[in-house]
């Protein structure tokens, strides 16, 4: 017979559940950007608030949040989102990828 089994300590993940809705949201194969026709809107579903918004892309509030996204750690994966709209759905996203560019770059 064997000694007394022991009990392995509970792992807790000390992030907090922005942190952990942001690296989800990084690793996931699901786009937080859905484009819509002719590069004139999009839905952001924001990982943190779990809630999807309807936008002008051209609109200062379409802007704000995916800057509000970027600086969460989200820059990378909505940068790659747009550029794959635009070589793959329609070219206009070009425009979209641009203006988000020089939002960054202001950023910086």
């Amino acid at each position: 017979m064997s000694g007394p089994v022991k009990k392995k300590a509970a792992v807790v993940d000390k992030r907090s559940s922005e942190e952990i809705a942001i690296q989800s949201a990084m690793n996931s194969n699901y786009n937080v950007l859905v484009p819509l026709r002719d590069a004139k809107h999009a839905y952001i579903k924001n990982p943190i608030t779990q809630k999807t918004v309807h936008f002008s892309t051209q609109s200062e509030e379409f802007f704000e949040m995916i800057m509000e996204l970027c600086e969460k750690g989200l820059t990378d994966k909505l940068r790659e989102e747009v550029i794959s709209f635009s070589n793959e759905i329609d070219s206009k996203w070009s425009n979209v990828l641009e203006k988000f560019n020089e939002r960054l770059a202001v950023k910086a």
